[in-house]
């Protein structure tokens, strides 16, 4: 019994060595009091599953130069980085709820969500979707897009460690700065020029349902942007971002139906007859 109990003792101490190696805590620290800066090269070693994904998720009539992202964490704050307070409130909650209704409650992680994840893929159904916002984080700057359990488990400790050791504004700031919002469009700030040629603090709450939207696949939901009309899967889905945001408290009833029956600034512009291609190769 004592030889049991002793080499229980021991397994659970290596599972706990082997979860804990999962952890970047020296990047996770340099976080709490540095930025997420995101640099784009040219891709010119891309593997082939990576090659047909990146097909499958860009439009076919425009072409966009393949890049890699490169995260980087920085302690001097860079012209493409934006603190909290200097982006609309409307529009983080707009994206909060958008991506993860529960994200000021859980601890990083949403275990129902999870557990359903893990019961379509032993079904053999692909891993998607159940990420949180900090479980994305996580994703975004320390993992790849690979669709397996073993990422999945990963990502899954990050994201608990980020929330234990950064406050929620810290993992919302960080993630607003590291995500993608279009083809070689990362963070907030690129996102708010390119789109509606504003600051971040000055998006309107349906301006940040539009960028919320994109956040699923925002090469492929882009194209509204484009055809400067908003297709019925954008409208539709913009419309159920501003009823949850009227639902939690994040916005009155009077500013819900003004939003809803305004148009999008890009809804009545004349189209452009420049490249709809950013220029990142430029400070905005």
């Amino acid at each position: 019994m004592r030889v049991i109990k002793i080499f229980v003792f021991f397994s659970f101490c290596l599972a706990l060595i082997g979860v804990l190696s999962f952890i970047p805590v020296v990047s996770i620290e340099k976080l709490r009091h540095g930025y997420v800066r995101i640099d784009l090269i040219p891709d010119k070693g891309i593997s082939s599953q990576e090659s047909q994904n990146n097909s499958q998720r860009r439009p076919t009539k425009k072409a966009f130069p393949l890049m890699v992202r490169k995260v980087s964490i920085v302690k001097k704050m860079h012209e493409d980085y934006v603190h909290l307070q200097d982006i609309s409130f409307e529009t983080v909650q707009a994206i909060v709820v958008s991506e993860d209704m529960k994200f000021y409650i859980h601890n990083g992680v949403d275990y129902e969500q999870v557990e359903e994840a893990l019961n379509n893929y032993r079904r053999g159904r692909p891993l998607r979707g159940a990420s949180t916002i900090t479980q994305q984080l996580a994703k975004n700057i320390f993992l790849t897009n690979e669709r397996s359990l073993w990422r999945k488990v990963r990502e899954v400790v990050i994201a608990l460690y980020l929330d234990y050791r950064l406050p929620k504004t810290k993992i919302v700031e960080l993630y607003l700065n590291a995500i993608e919002f279009g083809p070689n469009i990362y963070g907030i700030k690129k996102a708010a020029h390119y789109y509606f040629g504003k600051l971040p603090k000055d998006l309107t709450v349906k301006e940040g349902a539009f960028l919320g939207m994109l956040l699923p696949s925002p090469v492929r939901y882009s194209s509204s942007f484009q055809r400067h009309q908003l297709s019925s899967y954008a409208r539709s889905t913009m419309n159920q971002i501003l009823f949850k945001m009227k639902i939690t408290g994040f916005l009155s009833g009077q500013k819900y139906f003004e939003a809803i029956s305004s148009p999008l600034s890009f809804e009545t512009a004349p189209m452009p007859s420049a490249s709809l291609e950013p220029e990142l190769s430029h400070p905005l």
